[in-house]
């Protein structure tokens, strides 16, 4: 079995085609990302989120993959005791004590048209146990809907897209960052779905590749 992603451009549109796509194959979930993504210490949240939501995820594992330098035991052992205070108990003062610990500033950031500080965003994303999806290792191949911008970051056997979204409808130019996340995403295939006759996306994408010497055909299958 593959783990699979369908994207979708944006949120309106993802109840329509989810509950098509749900009728068809019931293990398809619609993925709401959490609001971690859009703050400015991004990677430090995300390993405490990891291993307060992975039970596997260790404290030599936060510090393997957050710190770019040679650490001692003693740092493990106490970033370590902070982050099973956290496990224990939700506070928002661990979470400060955990920036302070690496001298790393809370930073505030819009969230539903509220500023708010990145500790109480954690705080928020940590009490919801749905958000675990993101930070812990699935035994089970997931199939998942979300949108294009949810996806940063995540990867899957074989991703969807429709690329009618990539394509600004008005300048008919191709909207190329959000392109890159969509087919960034898949680790074995790819599936472009055009449904615009005039193949507006293929034209435009084909045109690039011929500015680097290649062909349509040398990457994209087309049925």
């Amino acid at each position: 079995k593959k783990s699979i992603l369908v994207l979708i451009g944006n949120n309106e549109d993802i109840k329509s085609i989810s509950s098509e796509l749900i009728e068809i194959d019931s293990d398809f979930k619609v993925i709401k990302r959490d609001i971690l993504n859009d703050c400015p210490n991004f990677f430090l949240l995300e390993q405490i989120a990891k291993y307060y939501f992975d039970k596997d995820y260790s404290e030599y594992d936060f510090m393997n993959t957050f710190l770019f330098r040679e650490y001692t035991q003693k740092e493990v052992s106490e970033i370590g005791e902070k982050l099973r205070k956290l496990s224990e108990k939700l506070d928002l003062q661990i979470i400060q004590e955990i920036f302070e610990y690496f001298d790393i500033e809370i930073q505030t950031v819009e969230n539903n048209k509220k500023i708010v500080k990145e500790n109480e965003i954690l705080l928020e994303v940590l009490s919801n146990d749905s958000n675990k999806i993101f930070y812990i290792k699935e035994s089970k191949k997931p199939k998942h809907i979300m949108t294009t911008h949810s996806s940063k970051g995540l990867e899957y056997d074989q991703v969807i897209i429709f690329c009618d979204y990539y394509i600004n409808r008005y300048s008919k130019k191709l909207k190329i960052e959000e392109n890159y996340v969509g087919i960034t995403r898949a680790k074995e295939k790819l599936f472009l779905i055009e449904e615009d006759k005039a193949n507006t996306y293929k034209n435009i994408v084909e045109k690039k590749m011929q500015e680097k010497e290649y062909k349509f055909e040398d990457f994209i299958e087309c049925l």
